[in-house]
């Protein structure tokens, strides 16, 4: 069998599963995942059923709030990876990370760095894939059984495993006011800003119990002192994402005493004030 129709047949198999995995995969999932979660480690072949099967143990068909993911999957077989003798049955095998299916062409050629080890009957090979975007994607394992080197352009068969997830990653927020610094008012501005949709947002004001807000606001009626406060916000999928904690201080200045005089000579009125501008001088001088 020609490669270009073992592909052809791969891409109506998994169109297949793709269309009964969206009629049997319930709308409660709540995730981006388009295919259908029926073809999750399940053993897709292609020609004759090769000596080996596969098993896909991550990433599973769930929703992950990291863009560095871990892939690891079986191999058992009693056939080599690579060929002892030109004429030794072998396998091959690959994994491709986000492969277009409506793209059939070098299906066969891996797009992510693999380290293979011999586990138990067969092998285990992992990767680590790190920096994926936003959104669905898709992991799929491939081995083929080679007869032997002279025909490798005519494999015995093919036998696939696909998984498809999500990479959801939590809102990034950041906090524009309050700043780390004194403010002269007990009213001070809570203005931040948040990259992505989300389903909530509440804040924390001294490890007090959180406070939902639809927005920007106002943080009213703050004794003088130190104070802290954290954003928080979840996403459609249930993810949370905090703010950096932002220590800031209130320091409201006291009013300039005023000494009320009835009846005193000039002089006298001269040094009860005086006086007082001392003891005020003396006060503000021993705060910090």
């Amino acid at each position: 069998m020609s490669r270009k129709l073992i592909a052809l047949a791969l891409i109506l198999s998994l169109l297949v599963s793709a269309i009964a995995g969206t009629l049997l995969v319930p709308n409660a999932t709540k995730n981006l995942i388009a295919r259908g979660n029926t073809v999750t480690n399940s053993n897709i072949i292609i020609g004759e059923k090769p000596d080996a099967t596969i098993t896909i143990n991550s990433p599973e068909s769930k929703n992950y709030d990291t863009d560095n993911i871990t892939v690891a999957f079986t191999i058992n077989s009693t056939l080599p990876i690579a060929a002892g003798a030109a004429l030794a049955p072998f396998l091959s095998y690959g994994c491709l990370l986000d492969y277009d299916f409506s793209n059939y062409s070098n299906w066969e050629n891996s797009n992510v760095n693999e380290v293979l080890s011999r586990y138990g009957n067969g092998y285990l090979v992992r990767a680590n894939l790190t920096g994926l975007s936003e959104g669905p994607h898709n992991v799929t394992a491939w081995v083929e059984e080679q007869l032997d080197y002279i025909s490798y352009d005519q494999p015995v068969g093919s036998l696939f495993s696909t998984v498809f997830f999500n990479v959801v990653l939590p809102p990034n927020i950041l906090i524009l006011s309050p700043e780390t610094k004194a403010y002269s008012s007990s009213n001070v501005p809570l203005d931040f800003t948040v990259d992505k949709t989300v389903s909530q947002i509440s804040y924390n004001l001294d490890g007090q119990q959180n406070v939902t807000v639809t927005g920007n606001t106002t943080l009213t009626g703050l004794s003088s002192g130190l104070h802290s406060i954290t954003v928080y916000a979840n996403n459609t999928f249930g993810n949370m994402g905090a703010s950096e904690t932002v220590n800031f201080t209130v320091a409201i200045p006291q009013p300039f005493p005023i000494v009320t005089i009835s009846a005193a000579s000039g002089g006298t009125a001269l040094a009860v004030v005086v006086s007082g501008l001392l003891v005020y001088y003396k006060k503000h001088k021993r705060q910090p």
